[in-house]
């Protein structure tokens, strides 16, 4: 998921009015950070400090990553 989202930033850095870019960045920087950090077993106490710690510090970022990857997959 990180060599996707590295791929999603160089598009978008290539155009960064590419809607298409910017939503799967949106969608794989959201999912990568909150869905596969929290649930790999192979991240250490420490790193799971340091995500929540994170986490935390940047809540709506976070909160809006999480509006715009949820409500697109249930828009019409």
């Amino acid at each position: 998921m990180f060599e996707k989202l590295k791929r999603d930033v160089a598009i978008l850095e290539a155009d960064y009015r590419n809607k298409d870019a910017i939503f799967n960045f949106v969608i794989t920087a959201y999912h990568l950070y909150d869905d596969w950090l929290k649930k790999d077993p192979s991240i250490s106490q420490l790193q799971r400090d340091k995500y929540n710690s994170t986490k935390n510090e940047l809540k709506d970022l976070i909160g809006a990553l999480y509006a715009v990857a949820n409500s697109s997959k249930h828009s019409v």
